[in-house]
């Protein structure tokens, strides 16, 4: 009897164990996720079609720490990032004296620690960023330009999008104006509300214009805080019974919009949406409705961010309607602010000179390593402004060993093992490079689970040899008490 109980229990904790681990395995594998970084600049002409040609660009990176550590406040994440120097020999081909605005772009810092104030404002680090002409340091001017994509959204694989760079106008103190855009511009700013009684769901209708009256294209724009362009009509995503939306009509006076829901090109019955308050103000006032100092950019800066927005919107608008279509839902373009560092340098004919920029860099941080691994990214396409770019050449200066962990294809990515890679043709693509502060270090998903799956085959073998140790236990008691019951029939017949 006690051999049973010894092999029950044998059983049941060799099955509890492996519960165990099929448990905590996914922890593993699931329960690890890369941090993003950002992505390191050098300069690049505000002309997209500069006649300024590169002869050589050296970019060298410092690494100067590899801890182990998530960066808890702003002051930790500027004292552990990396520095880039790119060091350029700039040429002017033409017979004639060239002045060129020059730009840094940078933007919101990594939130590492997931829990910094995503509203801190976008503003560069005093001695982060330096730039020497001939010889001579440089203090830039720092501005703001709109651009389509969130600056919250760090990464270390995508350049800035065309929205950034087209920004990239005269910045100072002027606002920019046309036809349409200008500081006392009238808008109208109408809203309404939706009636939804039956609380049908969105996904079931969207509301629509029944119509647009004639509009001037020339002198009007219509823009919703909550929609935009489709079918050749305005449209609203709000759908909640009671949620108001806001229509503005810039330029030309505009006439009560009436509503109706459809879903595809069917009526939904019972769904409109009713005028609440007509409003009169100036386009400046609109354009600054959402702007606070603590942004970090100025008023003029924000205006004209605003100014690039709404152009934008436009250029994917019908031109026949004067509706705006956006990818955005507001103009509060608090998190889509990029900001420019804005210098010039002048070269005379044939002259070539030295410009060196210092600026930081952000790794991704890959945490499922022990010690964690981190990669960093130079961006190429703003060389692509220049007329040429004759040579490149990027090298890594670190304690550590150069990696080729990243998942992400790259043929301008720094070999294993390797310290430095010479550019022959610039791209879009940026420079990659991985670290770390050993050679092999360990991976938490695959070594572990390759370890787990060897445990649980183990563990499998012992159950199969504890299972093949019951039934021939059981066997054998079984062969006893039959040759027992045998013996005792024997024995009763003697």
């Amino acid at each position: 009897m006690k051999q049973k109980n010894t092999i029950k229990s044998m059983t049941a904790g060799a099955m509890a164990f492996l519960l165990c681990v099929l448990a905590v395995m996914p922890a593993f594998g699931f329960g690890v996720m890369a941090v993003p970084g950002a992505l390191a600049y050098g300069t690049a002409p505000q002309n997209e079609n500069s006649v300024i040609a590169v002869e050589s660009l050296d970019v060298t990176v410092d690494v100067r720490s590899l801890d182990d550590v998530f960066y808890k406040n702003e002051q930790g994440i500027w004292d552990h990032c990396a520095v880039v120097t790119s060091r350029y020999t700039l040429r002017n081909p033409t017979d004639m004296t060239v002045t060129e605005t020059m730009a840094i772009p940078f933007g919101a810092l990594p939130n590492y620690d997931h829990d910094r104030d995503y509203e801190d404002p976008v503003l560069p680090q005093k001695g982060a960023y330096s730039i020497i002409f001939k010889g001579q340091e440089i203090t830039p001017a720092v501005h703001h330009g709109f651009s389509e994509e969130s600056v919250r959204n760090t990464s270390i694989y995508e350049p800035l999008d065309d929205s950034a760079w087209s920004s990239l106008y005269p910045m100072g103190d002027e606002k920019m104006t046309d036809t349409i855009y200008y500081p006392l511009q009238k808008v109208t700013a109408y809203t309404y509300v939706v009636s939804n009684p039956e609380h049908i769901d969105f996904t079931e209708f969207t509301l629509y214009t029944q119509k647009l009256w004639e509009v001037d294209t020339d002198k009007t724009r219509i823009y919703c805080d909550k929609g935009g362009e489709q079918k050749g009509k305005l449209y609203v995503y709000a759908s909640d019974d009671g949620e108001a939306f806001t229509v503005y009509v810039i330029g030309q006076d505009a006439v009560e919009l009436t509503w109706q829901a459809l879903s595809g090109e069917e009526e939904v019955a019972g769904i409109t949406a009713t005028l609440q308050s007509r409003v009169e103000m100036t386009y400046e006032e609109l354009a600054m409705q959402y702007y606070t100092p603590e942004c970090g950019a100025s008023e003029v800066d924000w205006y004209n961010a605003v100014y690039a927005f709404m152009q934008n919107g436009y250029r994917e608008a019908y031109a026949d309607n004067g509706i705006l279509s956006h990818f955005r839902a507001t103009h509060d373009i608090t998190d889509h602010l990029q900001g420019w560092l804005i210098y010039e340098i002048t070269l005379s004919p044939g002259e070539s000179a030295e410009l060196v920029t210092k600026t930081p860099a952000f790794p991704d941080i890959m945490n499922w390593y022990k010690p964690y691994v981190y990669e960093y990214g130079y961006d190429q396409a703003g060389l692509l402004r220049f007329a040429s770019v004759d040579s490149f050449t990027f090298t890594v200066n670190t304690e550590g060993c150069i990696l080729d962990e990243s998942s992400y294809y790259s043929k301008y990515r720094v070999p294993a093992g390797e310290y430095s890679l010479s550019i022959e043709t610039v791209e879009e693509n940026p420079v990659l490079f991985t670290v770390c502060s050993k050679s092999e270090p360990f991976d938490w998903i695959d070594d572990t689970w390759n370890i787990g799956l060897g445990v649980m085959i183990l563990v499998g073998f012992l159950m199969l040899v504890l299972l093949g140790v019951v039934f021939g236990g059981a066997l054998t008691l079984l062969i006893i008490v039959i040759k027992k019951n045998k013996s005792k029939k024997t024995t009763k017949r003697s």
